[in-house]
């Protein structure tokens, strides 16, 4: 067997040491450094989460305490959650709270989550966009919120609106916590969002009444007769019930019957919160406001 002179291995041996850890830390990171994501102050609620992804979530944990229960499950199109998303806007910058992008991530991902929440649980979503004149060359920002739905409407409290996250974290690794809203004081006392189809709560809490699905298409017309043809035989008309009465036309759907079942569930609210009505009367009468919507 060939002998090889003393010391020759060495440098066979250290090359490939070198490129054995180059390879390594490639693979650890990019930029060869750990990176984290500070936890939010509710991650440890979580139940579910129905999308992730980087730095974007939307997900359903349990309610604050001392949170009154939702109407939960509420079953939303996401039809219905855009055009209720789509008027908000970040008065701090007088713009759209939410870009199309932005809207075509979220919409989706809530309208399943708000169906699969229950009383006892709120859903939280984190998403990210450019906003302003300049594209992409603008950094990321994060909008974050806490939604859920109650008799006066879908709920919105936001938490971070626009915030800056992207030059700190490419900096250093590490990510802000994406804090969500919370019922009992604001996670940033800057934010200021409105609601024009909707009322303000709280500078950072807006309240949207969800439009009614829109009416199906009407009927397409009848085909026009055949020259010549036999007519269709018509049938007689068959004579109304004793004592029937023609029920009343349906109101259209606009902003002023909106306002109208608003305030009718807020009356009702505050006859209950006075003791005027029982308990049982008063989800008796807001069964039926409800379901006129």
């Amino acid at each position: 067997m060939r002998a090889f002179p003393s010391g020759a291995w060495r440098p066979v041996s250290c090359a490939a040491l070198l490129a054995c850890a180059a390879s390594i830390a490639f693979a650890q990171s990019p930029t060869g450094r750990a990176e984290r994501f500070m936890p939010d102050s509710s991650a440890d609620r979580v139940v579910s989460t129905v999308y992730a992804d980087t730095h974007e979530f939307v997900r359903i944990e349990r309610a604050e305490p001392g949170a009154a229960p939702s109407m939960h499950p509420a079953v939303i199109s996401s039809e219905q959650l855009r055009a209720a998303l789509s008027p908000l806007r970040n008065a701090a910058k007088d713009d759209p709270l939410f870009n199309d992008d932005e809207l075509k991530t979220l919409v989706p991902a809530l309208a399943k989550a708000l169906a699969t929440a229950q009383p006892n649980q709120d859903v939280a979503f984190a998403v990210t966009g450019r906003h302003g004149g300049f594209g992409p060359l603008v950094p990321r920002t994060v909008t974050t919120g806490r939604v859920f739905r109650t008799a006066d409407g879908l709920q919105l409290i936001t938490g971070m609106v626009w915030a800056q996250f992207e030059g700190q974290f490419r900096a250093t690794g590490v990510r802000i916590a994406f804090e969500p809203g919370r019922r009992a004081a604001p996670v940033d006392a800057s934010v200021r969002i409105d609601a024009p189809n909707g009322r303000k709560v709280r500078a950072d809490w807006v309240s949207v009444l969800v439009a009614p699905p829109q009416a199906a298409a009407p009927a397409a017309p009848a085909a026009a007769p055949v020259p010549g043809a036999a007519p269709a035989a018509v049938p007689a008309p068959v004579p109304a019930a004793p004592g029937a009465v023609a029920p009343a036309p349906q109101r259209p759907r606009d902003a002023g019957f909106f306002e109208e079942q608003e305030q009718r569930l807020r009356t009702l609210k505050r006859l209950h919160d006075n003791g005027l009505i029982t308990d049982e009367e008063y989800r008796q009468k807001r069964y039926e406001v409800l379901q006129q919507l």
